[in-house]
């Protein structure tokens, strides 16, 4: 479609009007399939991110899971699969607005300065030389433990 394009715009003759009219559905339908690809990408990336975390339920992995593979694959632009992906991030809010409303209101939440430089400050006790080893081996078991969970 590109070579058409250019070279109708090289050509000083006049063109037929079918080829323009079929520019803007060539446009529109590239839009739609890159838009479809890249709605799958965002749906694998969050299915997989919330995976990790655990914040959403089994079952709705596995729908991310169908959800971005019918739109990663689909082969044509039906109407349906316009929908899914809307309804799919719908989905999505309404279990993590219900995750947030599980939130206890008396929950206090205070910032270290360890939270802001993206290090983990675990408390050592005793000598320096101690606190070394025994703050290692803390984190150690504090990832591995983490590690565990997932």
């Amino acid at each position: 479609m590109s070579i058409l394009a250019t070279s109708l715009e090289l050509s000083h003759e006049p063109y037929d009007p079918i080829f323009g009219r079929q520019f803007p559905q060539f446009g529109r339908t590239l839009f739609l399939i890159l838009a479809m690809r890249m709605a799958a990408m965002f749906v694998f990336s969050t299915t997989s991110l919330f995976r990790r975390t655990g914040l959403v339920p089994r079952w709705f992995l596995l729908i991310g899971g169908v959800v971005g593979l019918a739109l990663l694959l689909s082969a044509s632009v039906s109407s349906w699969l316009v929908v899914v992906f809307p309804g799919w991030v719908l989905v999505l809010c309404l279990i993590l607005f219900n995750h947030v409303r599980k939130i206890p209101r008396e929950l206090e939440i205070t910032v270290s300065p360890a939270m802001t430089t993206g290090r983990i400050v675990l408390p050592a006790s005793g000598t320096s030389a101690e606190a070394g080893q025994q703050s290692s081996s803390s984190a150690t078991a504090y990832m591995t433990q983490n590690h565990d969970e997932m």
